[in-house]
């Protein structure tokens, strides 16, 4: 059990750091799209391998595609929006916030899909103790963001960075974290259409490859920047992007049915927000620093308390 417990942990590290990977990578090719592209590339060459050697086929029936709702086919489409704002954002806001924010609107977005079955997903209604969760988690964000960010602006008056200036970024990053919650109920569906969890992964990185694709080629017209990620000085770590992404993806579909979803989103919170601690306060992967506080740990552990009622 315990190596479970550490696995979900892990898996919450992985976000945090392919993000400040992905943020690097877009710095050395320009574009955010294309920095996109090359980490879901990699994720979807990766995924399928695995696909593959479990035995699963890459293609599906062409039946699938008119006996099934549309919206079935687009986790790939919120899935390289979600990736291409967390580049933008990273920048902006840092490990921390870059990490925290999308999971407020993420579980606040799953508690509306359950409470009303979207998507064709279970339907758990809203309760009094989910509310007060979700009330006791929105005060631990505002601790963490809002009081220490004035602290720190307060402490470190040089500081360029205004508390106003960061909102539009932290609004991106809670929008993401609201298509994180679409993206999961759709791939859980699509996952019963190809009858493979693992199958409906890989068609979510394949369909997100092709979109930023056509972005790159017909919006973006950044294609030929790609060898800029080539040179020999850059690390090698760039790449693997990608393929912490299919990790998360793994780790995700193999602890839900040991360890339950509930306590798999508690562990995997644990370590996204230490990740993006130790990120801010390390300044890693070529990241800017940003000294962590004491009223951030504390604002962080009662919104980890938050999430727990909201899953009890």
């Amino acid at each position: 059990m315990i190596l479970f417990i550490a696995l979900a942990i892990m898996m919450g590290l992985i976000l945090p750091f392919q993000t400040a990977i992905n943020s690097r990578l877009r710095g050395l090719v320009i574009s955010p799209y294309l920095a996109s592209l090359i980490s879901f590339m990699v994720g979807a060459i990766y995924l399928g391998f695995i696909t593959i050697i479990s035995g699963t086929k890459l293609t599906v029936p062409l039946r699938l595609f008119w006996e099934n709702p549309w919206w079935i086919w687009i986790g790939g489409i919120l899935g390289f929006s979600i990736l291409t704002i967390n580049i933008l954002v990273f920048p902006h806001l840092g490990g921390v916030q870059t990490a925290v924010l999308p999971i407020v609107s993420q579980i606040i977005t799953g508690l509306i899909i359950d409470n009303f079955g979207w998507f064709d997903s279970n339907q758990q209604n809203l309760t009094l103790i989910r509310i007060l969760g979700m009330i006791v988690m929105l005060i631990g964000v505002y601790l963490a963001m809002i009081i220490s960010g004035q602290i720190l602006q307060h402490k470190y008056i040089t500081r360029k960075r205004q508390t106003n200036k960061v909102w539009p970024w932290r609004l991106m990053s809670l929008a993401a974290g609201s298509m994180m919650s679409l993206q999961t109920a759709i791939n859980a569906h699509l996952g019963v259409v190809v009858n493979s969890k693992l199958h409906a992964s890989f068609i979510s990185f394949f369909v997100g490859t092709i979109m930023l694709v056509l972005v790159v080629l017909f919006y973006d017209h950044g294609i030929s920047n790609i060898k800029l990620a080539f040179t020999k000085k850059n690390p090698w770590w760039l790449w693997i992007g990608g393929i912490l992404g299919g990790s998360y993806v793994l780790i995700s579909i193999a602890m839900v049915p040991i360890l339950g979803t509930g306590k798999v989103i508690v562990l995997s919170l644990l370590g996204q927000v230490s990740a993006g601690m130790l990120i801010d306060e390390f300044g890693l992967f070529g990241s800017r620093k940003n000294p962590i506080v004491l009223i951030q740990v504390i604002g962080i552990v009662v919104m980890i308390a938050g999430v727990l009622l909201i899953n009890a």
